[in-house]
């Protein structure tokens, strides 16, 4: 496959902690899967403990990026995560994981529960920026494009234009994120030709 070919990743667990992937493959026009059956461990506490701290870190980074984005209504959403019982479970579970390895799985699952949140919390706070950014690269592009392109690269960027713009609809992070990177490697081509 040629670099940068878009692959679409599908996955999903079960309460036996058993993991499905597909991966689907747009320019093959073929579907792979994988199952994974992840073992019931205990988690150590150290790990624990440098993952609880990862996470209010990021809790912390969540709120400067959503003052800057929308606001309100994700600092809403990260005030409702703190103030639940949530991150009081996973302190409590982490001080008694220590001698206790059901604590440790309590204090593991309560962690998975958060970044989970968190993950949703942080695609709605990254994509007001990222929308920007992409709005600001395709000014760019078509700036080149009008003086400088070839008929080959006139044909890129528009492409690359008009599957940012469906991206866009679709209202996809991880895939914008991708047609970004896109539309940068079009314009320095440009501009370096």
């Amino acid at each position: 496959m040629p670099t940068g070919s878009e692959i679409e990743l599908t996955l999903s667990i079960d309460t036996s902690r058993i993991v499905r992937a597909k991966a689907y493959v747009p320019i093959l026009d073929e579907e792979f899967e994988a199952v994974i059956d992840l073992k019931r461990t205990t988690p150590e506490p150290e790990v624990l403990t440098k993952e609880c701290e990862a996470e209010l870190n990021r809790i912390r980074t969540l709120r400067t990026k959503a003052k800057t984005a929308d606001g309100q209504t994700n600092q809403e959403a990260l005030d409702r995560i703190e103030a639940s019982n949530l991150l009081t479970e996973i302190r409590e579970a982490l001080l008694a994981a220590k001698g206790d390895p059901d604590a440790a799985a309590k204090c593991d699952k309560r962690l998975l529960e958060l970044k989970l949140q968190l993950d949703e919390l942080a695609d709605k706070v990254e994509w007001p920026a990222l929308l920007v950014e992409v709005r600001e690269w395709i000014g760019y592009l078509e700036r080149a494009t009008e003086k400088h392109a070839t008929t080959a690269q006139r044909q890129k960027a528009e492409r690359a234009i008009a599957e940012a713009e469906e991206t866009i609809k679709e209202a996809k992070l991880a895939k914008l994120q991708r047609k970004l990177e896109q539309i940068q490697r079009v314009y320095y081509t440009i501009v370096a030709e």
